[in-house]
């Protein structure tokens, strides 16, 4: 099994470039950065509780694709007062989503939102997450669980990427655990919907669609540092919401 340590020595060369010296003492001003810098806020001055009124200035959600989109500056780094505009630019722009796929996820969510929203529970987000812990269990929405991401990374058959069969059975396995250990679980016909959508995108979305699968090294930068590698590539085609369900019910297979 591959460790969130290792892999993170595998990735600190190709994510060096673009990093933002934030100095001394943690502190930077957002508005100096240009968009595609790679700035991560620290846990004191950002909350995921859905709809939270905490003075802390920025925003995460449960998705680490969008908090990463946050961290580049290519949506509102604050994570607050997105617009459908912000996302829709991010998106295609970033992943090459194509508009209709984009115009699927974006009607998820309201006209202007923060990405807190997107921890309310069994809305979208949902329990048996592929890295984060269920809601009974208490927590921030937003706190990765470093076993559960080290579970995922180290399935990796050919130990450089992850496809359809790692995250199939990944994706399987965390809804067993769920009803084994949470007396609360919830996993209808809404939560299966979203979180197998989710890890297509994982796949297509982070791995740039190359060869249905995403690169060890991408999936720890994008779930673990919410962090776009700088050597991503995206799709070399528009990215269309037919092909993300041809992959969505590969990943089925595996319930």
């Amino acid at each position: 099994m591959l460790s969130v340590v290792a892999v993170s020595a595998l990735v600190v060369s190709s994510v060096a470039a673009g990093s933002v010296d934030i100095g001394k003492n943690g502190q930077v001003s957002i508005d100096s950065l240009l968009v595609g810098e790679f700035y991560r806020p620290s846990s004191d001055i950002v909350t995921g509780y859905a709809d939270s009124t905490s003075p802390v200035p920025f925003r995460r959600s449960p998705c680490p694709g969008l908090n990463a989109l946050a961290n580049h500056g290519h949506i509102p780094r604050s994570g607050k007062n997105i617009t459908h505009e912000d996302l829709r630019a991010a998106l295609m722009s970033v992943f090459n989503f194509d508009s209709g796929l984009t115009q699927v996820l974006l009607n998820q969510l309201p006209a202007t939102f923060s990405l807190d929203i997107i921890s309310r529970h069994n809305v979208l987000e949902h329990d048996a997450s592929l890295v984060h812990n269920d809601e009974y269990f208490g927590g921030d929405p937003i706190n990765i669980n470093e076993t559960m991401v080290e579970n995922l990374l180290g399935r990796s058959l050919d130990g450089k990427s992850l496809g359809i069969t790692e995250v199939g059975e990944t994706r399987r396995d965390r809804l067993a655990e769920c009803r084994a250990n949470n007396p609360e679980c919830v996993f209808g016909s809404n939560q299966t919907t979203f979180s197998y959508l989710e890890a297509a995108v994982f796949i297509v979305g982070c791995g740039g669609n190359v060869n249905e699968s995403v690169t060890v090294e991408a999936a720890h930068s994008f779930v673990w540092d919410e962090r776009i590698p700088d050597n991503y590539v995206a799709s070399a085609v528009p990215v269309s919401f037919s092909y993300m369900q041809s992959v969505t019910a590969k990943l089925l297979k595996f319930a």
